[in-house]
């Protein structure tokens, strides 16, 4: 195959896996997607290493695929493996899926190649807790949060908010995929359900910047593509994500969010996020959260930016493989 053969690790019905996909061969590239629900029933991977250098070959669909002939990987919201349910007792499908998975990400992790992202990467980015804990390292404003199972520490973080007249958002933990939960204000109904729900599972309470609106930022490779959305004149202003009526508009990164954003995304290691910042009054930008596989197609749509072609140009670079060497090596801590 072509030496820059671009492998695109997600669903095969993944709109932005496939609209990257039909961006490449512009750009030189072949685009190779990888669903891994398809391992092992349709897809046949084999990994060697011992006398000559670890490499891998893969075949699906009367397609094969070569370690070594991929110029850039992307980790694009993958999915786990399906494997046939034919063995009987009681740890025996659980037992097949961690060996099908833990098999399919190794050998897909060992590729030579640059990544967007590095999966190691993504996984540690992915928790919100030290997202939060980097982004205040590295001079970004964060409201004042607290992540807990404790309903006590959480009535009197909600309590001590509201008596300074702050309002309160209750949010999810993760950042995996799945139905979107929507971000809710703190209300009497909500806070009579933390002592029996918080023991379930825990929750992000954190105060909400009453403010101007939202601004998403798309980063690509040091480079951010923002856009403001207006989402406090929208329906749900506490989530910008459950109104797309609202106006969507390019804007400018402020100096001092672009200066913390790049040193962010460097300690995480990340090449690619979408970063959820709050503008307040007095339109200074609050960090919100970062998605390392955030959605982008429709803010092309609303905003008009070119975040795709962006994109694929930066799995296209020829610059990027010694780019991601560097980075490698790179703990994601620091």
């Amino acid at each position: 195959m072509d030496d820059k053969t671009i492998l695109i690790i997600s669903s095969h019905e993944d709109v932005h896996a496939l609209a990257i996909a039909n961006l490449l061969p512009s750009l030189g590239c072949t685009p190779f997607i990888v669903d891994m629900s398809h391992f092992p029933s349709s897809l046949e991977l084999s990994f060697e290493c011992g006398k000559s250098p670890a490499s891998w070959s893969l075949a699906s669909g009367g397609l094969e695929l070569q370690s070594d002939d991929i110029h850039c990987a992307w980790w694009r919201r993958p999915c786990p493996a399906s494997p046939p349910q034919v063995f009987t007792g009681l740890d025996a499908g659980a037992y097949v899926q961690a060996e099908c998975d833990h098999f399919l990400e190794g050998v897909l992790w060992s590729t030579p190649c640059s990544w967007i992202n590095a999966p190691w990467n993504e996984v540690a980015a992915r928790r919100k807790s030290l997202q939060l804990s980097i982004a205040q390292q590295v001079g970004l404003d964060v409201p004042r949060t607290l992540i807990t199972n404790d309903s006590h520490r959480a009535l009197s973080f909600c309590d001590q908010l509201e008596k300074l007249h702050r309002r309160v958002v209750v949010k999810r933990v993760g950042t995996g995929s799945g139905p979107a939960s929507k971000t809710q204000i703190l209300n009497e109904t909500v806070r009579q359900r933390l002592p029996t729900s918080l023991r379930t599972c825990p929750a992000i309470f954190q105060e909400y910047i009453e403010g101007l609106g939202d601004a998403r930022v798309t980063w690509i490779d040091d480079t951010g593509i923002a856009v403001f959305i207006d989402s406090s004149a929208g329906t749900f202003p506490e989530d910008s994500r459950f109104d797309l009526t609202v106006d969507h508009v390019r804007c400018t990164i402020p100096s001092y969010v672009n200066k913390g954003l790049t040193q962010f995304m460097h300690h995480l290691g990340l090449r690619f996020g979408a970063v959820d910042f709050r503008i307040d009054h007095c339109g200074h930008w609050w960090f919100l959260e970062v998605n390392p596989s955030g959605q982008f197609l429709y803010l092309e749509d609303l905003a008009d930016v070119p975040i795709s072609a962006k994109f694929a140009e930066a799995l296209a670079r020829q610059d990027q493989k010694k780019l991601n060497n560097l980075r490698r090596n790179q703990q994601w801590w620091g």
